[in-house]
């Protein structure tokens, strides 16, 4: 054989690789990476982004045949002739961020170019085409912020490899050419932070490089080599996040972000190659699935810690499990009731087009199985999640969680929880404030030690969160709480958070159970440390009104209730305050915001025990729970 100057990078980038991975320990090309050599050698023909010829055949019968693949394409089309009413994207920074308009490019190109794919509607093409060189002639794509780059660089590869046959000559030279010069080259020119990173960024940066790469292997394969075998290296630092059972540590909205590109680069790769390289064989990455699933409450509302949003686009990545793994209980949160039949949910979301193509319709042509209501899981940030029902929109729904103030876009909420009942959530998180409001405002949002300015932020810090305070100070960023007993059977989960208020008191555990009458006990147990300490615990709420009485808090939200009662002890002190109005210049309002406070004192080396249930308006009578220590709660 013939030894070219790009047989010659692929093995010195073999070599350079070896050290850092076990999949690349060998001098000479491992097995494991024969697939891309060959197909690096003997690129596919376009289109082999995600997608080949025959998808886009079998797509054009199945938005005929598949109501919910019609539902689909229609709401494309109607994007599409919107799109075609509007002027292309220009580069307009928001802050030090082009993360919205790539983003926009994203959304547009990929709904025209499916959408020409399938009508071979000339319109559809000739619009993607406008808008792809539009941001070619930029003159970057904001690689300081490379999220950005990463995503403009998706948005043009996948317009690029679905609508090759459509481009001219020029076009295709322009836009292949502003891969390389403005999306590729620049991960290659400097020292990049996500390459080696943990989090989403590791996943969203390395899949826009992917898809970039993998459309333009043929005209620069040694840099598509790189990049790719790059991203089979580097990737299984960011899923560590979903070990060991799928509880994603960033939380359901950072889930859908770096699990989205995740599955980009699995399914790209598997298109491209013939092997996934083993990047959807990671511990805890299919039950993630399960996870992002559990996360949902009956009002469709999330459990959104950290910087999360309760409300979220659909998770189009379920599309790509549920079709993998057959399972179409991970349907659920796409699929619901709309004039009397099941309609796919479809809220805004850029990857709208991957949706279509990842769905199989079999799997939800008979009603999904029901998951299990309660569900634990153990990753660094670790969750229990347990409702009364999957089919009752009134069930009860309480999730809580551990970890640590110092994990990526975490905030001071170790062991807060959030509680539903009736259709209504009543105990809240405000989630995340912009961030361009932050750090327009001279915020170093990144700064996570325990002094740092991020944490005088209202939403992140502290006072905004359903937890514990010894003595109000705030919890230890650095400590981190586990999840130490969970039963799915008597739906009762413990956590352990003696790292987070070390110092403060000498022993925490938190924990809660879901009663068989739709009730919910909290259930507190400290021990003080040498000093008698004060303790309080939170709970935030958006309830129209809030009424104390002797030992108990009525919560009243459009024409239902949640009655609060102190079990234990009788000397508790109940405080309602207002959180509505902003706290500092740079705090955003929180309409309606309220936060019921519960005090009292321990002495010095003692035991201390809160208990506190949670009565639903619909459960007219409840009996106590008999009391017991969470050291006998049980823990299977």
């Amino acid at each position: 054989m013939v030894i070219t100057r790009y047989h010659l990078l692929f093995s010195l980038l073999l070599l350079a690789l070896a050290p850092s991975s076990p999949i690349l320990a060998n001098a000479e090309t491992p097995p494991v990476l024969d697939p891309l050599k060959a197909a690096i050698d003997a690129p596919p023909a376009h289109p082999r982004l995600l997608a080949k010829t025959d998808d886009f055949e079998r797509l054009r019968t199945q938005v005929i045949a598949d109501p919910y693949s019609r539902r689909v394409f229609e709401e494309l089309k109607k994007r599409a002739e919107k799109i075609l009413t509007e002027p292309p994207v220009t580069r307009e920074l928001t802050g030090r961020r082009l993360l919205d308009v790539s983003r926009r490019f994203i959304d547009r190109v990929s709904s025209l170019a499916m959408l020409a794919r399938i009508t071979h509607d000339p319109r559809y093409a000739n619009r993607a085409i406008a808008e792809m060189r539009a941001v070619a002639a930029f003159s970057d794509w904001n690689p300081s912020h490379f999220l950005d780059t990463a995503e403009m660089t998706f948005g043009m590869a996948l317009a690029y490899d679905w609508l090759f046959d459509q481009l001219s000559v020029a076009d295709r030279e322009l836009f292949a050419t502003a891969l390389l010069r403005l999306g590729l080259k620049p991960s290659l020119d400097k020292p990049q932070h996500w390459i080696e990173g943990s989090n989403n960024w590791n996943q969203v940066c390395h899949g826009g490089m992917v898809a970039g790469a993998i459309a333009i292997a043929d005209r620069e394969p040694a840099v598509a080599s790189q990049i790719i075998a790059r991203a089979i290296t580097h990737l299984p630092k960011a899923a560590r996040a979903y070990a060991p059972d799928g509880a994603y540590a960033e939380g359901p909205t950072y889930w859908a972000y770096g699990t989205t590109y995740h599955v980009i680069i699995s399914a790209a790769l598997e298109r491209f190659t013939g092997s996934t390289f083993q990047t959807d064989a990671y511990p805890g990455f299919r039950e993630s699935a399960d996870y992002v699933t559990q996360m949902r409450g009956p009002s469709g509302l999330y459990f959104n810690y950290g910087d999360g949003s309760a409300r979220l686009d659909p998770q189009l990545a379920l599309f790509w499990f549920a079709s993998k793994y057959g399972k179409s209980e991970w349907l659920r949160d796409l699929i619901a009731p709309a004039n009397g039949q099941e309609t796919l949910a479809l809220d805004p979301d850029r990857m709208l087009a991957l949706g279509l193509l990842w769905h199989s319709p079999g799997l939800v042509a008979t009603p999904p199985p029901k998951p299990p209501t309660s569900w634990g899981g153990r990753s660094a940030v670790p969750v229990a999640v347990f409702r009364s029902s999957w089919d009752d929109p009134n069930a009860t729904f309480v999730a809580m969680k551990g970890g640590s103030a110092s994990y990526s876009h975490a905030h001071m909420d170790v062991g807060s929880f959030v509680l539903e009942s009736d259709g209504v959530r009543w105990a809240v998180d405000t989630g995340m404030q912009n961030y361009q409001s932050l750090e327009g405002a001279g915020i170093n949002l990144w700064a996570m030690g325990q002094e740092g300015q991020r944490w005088t932020v209202f939403r992140l810090g502290a006072e905004s969160h359903n937890i514990l305070r010894f003595d109000n100070a705030p919890p230890r960023v650095g400590g981190r709480g586990s999840l130490s007993r969970f039963s799915a059977g008597t739906a009762s989960a413990t956590f352990n958070l003696d790292e987070v208020y070390q110092g403060q008191a000498a022993s925490v555990r938190r924990g809660v159970r879901l009663l068989p009458d739709r009730t919910v006990l909290f259930q507190d147990e400290w021990r003080s440390g040498n000093q008698p300490v004060t303790v309080s615990w939170q709970l935030l709420t958006e309830a129209e009104t809030v009424t104390t009485g002797a030992g108990e808090v009525t919560l009243r939200q459009r024409g239902r209730s949640l009655l609060l009662r102190v079990l234990e002890p009788d000397n508790v002190t109940l405080a309602v305050s207002d959180l509505s109005a902003p706290r500092a210049a740079f705090d955003v309002p929180n309409p309606a915001l309220k936060r019921i406070t519960l005090t009292l004192t321990t002495p010095a080396k003692s035991d201390g025990r809160l208990r506190i249930l949670a009565q639903p308006g619909s459960v007219p009578t409840a009996l106590p729970p008999t009391s017991e220590p969470h050291e006998v709660w049980p823990n299977k």
